[in-house]
């Protein structure tokens, strides 16, 4: 069961991905309100197969976050799917590489077609690096 990791400062938006998410059969885990110095170690306890990434946190932001996640080993192997509701969203998720982008507001089904094609393009990386 692939794990996906919620980082977000949203309660109410975490917790509407976790019921979706887990409803598809993913397992997840959240991150509320990340710290940077504690984000690796967090990262890497639950060695998720996605990161589902906000952009715009106070006292944070995932242009922040995102380098430290590159930085891990398990989280260099994560599908980066960055959420946002800026304009500019998808050109900074491009800027971090992520694999995916989700503009808030986003529908149920969006969350769960980009984590599944997300995670589906890492599965075909893996078989033609094997």
């Amino acid at each position: 069961m692939p794990r996906i990791l919620i980082v977000n400062d949203e309660p109410d938006l975490i917790e509407v991905c976790r019921w979706a998410l887990e409803d598809e059969g993913y397992e997840v885990h959240t991150i509320e309100r990340p710290n940077p110095k504690t984000f690796g170690e967090e990262v890497e306890g639950v060695r998720p197969d996605a990161v589902l990434l906000d952009l715009v946190m106070p006292g944070t932001s995932g242009e922040e976050l995102a380098p430290i996640l590159k930085q891990l080993p398990h989280g260099r192997k994560a599908r980066l799917v960055v959420m946002s509701a800026l304009g500019d969203g998808r050109d900074r998720a491009a800027h971090l590489g992520a694999a995916a982008f989700v503009a808030k507001p986003f529908s149920r089904e969006t969350l769960i077609g980009t984590i599944a094609d997300s995670l589906r393009v890492q599965n075909d990386d893996s078989l033609r690096a094997g």
